[in-house]
């Protein structure tokens, strides 16, 4: 499979409610979550996010290259079973065309080696 790497480094913040998230304002990629008792949003760093009640920083994103398919069966197992092999925490998010998996910064590099050594290509 083709993975790609993006650039930006991304943020994980978590809120007390609803509204505190609805107020938030993200001019850069983000995510968010708005499910009952977990709304939080993913975000590019460098944005200005208020009201938090808690923050992760310094996540950085391996994306699935091209477009999936729905029919597409295990992408997400194969590339979290390959990261969980080398002990590497993995948050995934998927979008409506792909997926996205976030790792930690500091285990860029090993994850990528794992996931080369499984098979899969780093384009840019």
């Amino acid at each position: 499979m083709k993975l790609q790497v993006l650039p930006e480094i991304f943020d994980y913040y978590s809120f007390g409610s609803l509204q505190t998230l609805q107020q938030q304002r993200p001019d850069k990629k983000f995510f968010i979550c708005s499910v009952p008792d977990d709304y939080s949003l993913l975000v590019e760093a460098g944005n200005e996010i208020t009201d938090f009640d808690e923050v992760e920083t310094g996540w950085r994103c391996i994306c699935v290259k091209g477009q999936l398919l729905f029919n597409e069966i295990g992408v997400a197992g194969e590339i979290t079973g390959c990261l969980a092999s080398a002990a590497i925490s993995v948050l995934v998010m998927g979008g409506y065309k792909t997926d996205y998996f976030f790792i930690q910064a500091d285990s860029l590099e090993p994850g990528i080696s794992c996931l080369q050594e499984a098979g899969h290509e780093f384009v840019d």
